[in-house]
C-alpha cells in the first residue's frame, strides 16, 4: 500500500514527524504500508522528497542503513528474487558485505529511492567476478564410456570395409 501525502511547509523535520507518525499508525493495522510525502521550500523551488519504508510485520532477513538515518527491510521475498537472478553468489552474505560497507562508508550511504539500484549493482558486479567452473582445455573431448579417434581413419576403414564387402 502507497499512501502520498503533501503538506505546505519549507519544515522538513514537520514533514518527517508527519511521516512516521502515519506510518506508525498504519503499521499496526497494514502489512509493508510505505508512506511517501513531499515538502516545498521556498528556497530551492523544488519538491524535498522524504520516503519512510514501514518494518513488515515478519520476513525481514537484513536490514540496510540509509542516509536518512532510517533502515531499508531485506525480506525473504526479495532474498529469494536475488538469489534467482545471481545464482553464482550467496545474496544474503553479499547483503551483509554491503551493509558493512555502508557502515564504514557513512558518506556514501543510499537514499530510500536509490538503495535497491545500490543493492542490484551490488550483487551483479559480484555475480560477474564469481569464480568460474573450469573449462577443459580440449573442446573436442568425447562424452564418459566414448573412445576418442580420428574421424579420417575411421571413414576410411569404413569405405575400405565397404568396397571389400560389396566389391567396387
Amino acid at each position: 500500500m502507497l499512501i502520498v501525502i503533501d503538506i505546505s511547509t519549507n519544515d522538513t523535520e514537520v514533514m518527517e514527524n508527519a511521516i512516521e507518525s502515519i506510518t506508525e499508525l498504519l503499521s499496526k493495522k497494514y502489512r509493508g504500508v510505505r508512506v511517501v510525502g513531499s515538502a516545498y521550500s521556498p528556497k530551492v523551488k523544488k519538491p524535498i522528497e522524504e520516503s519512510v519504508q514501514a518494518p513488515p510485520s515478519q520476513d525481514v532477513v537484513e536490514t540496510l542503513p540509509l542516509i536518512s538515518n532510517k533502515e531499508h527491510y531485506i525480506t525473504k521475498d526479495e532474498l529469494a528474487i536475488y538469489a534467482e537472478a545471481y545464482p553464482a553468489i550467496d545474496p544474503l552474505a553479499e547483503i551483509k558485505r554491503a551493509k558493512a560497507w555502508l557502515i564504514a562508508n557513512p558518506k556514501n550511504k543510499k537514499t530510500s529511492s536509490g538503495i535497491k539500484r545500490f543493492i542490484n549493482t551490488w550483487l551483479s558486479k559480484e555475480q560477474n567476478s564469481a569464480a568460474r567452473l573450469p573449462q577443459t582445455k580440449n573442446k573436442n573431448t568425447q562424452p564418459e564410456g566414448f573412445s576418442s579417434f580420428d574421424t579420417d581413419e575411421f571413414f576410411q576403414a569404413a569405405l575400405k570395409h565397404g568396397m571389400e564387402k560389396y566389391g567396387g
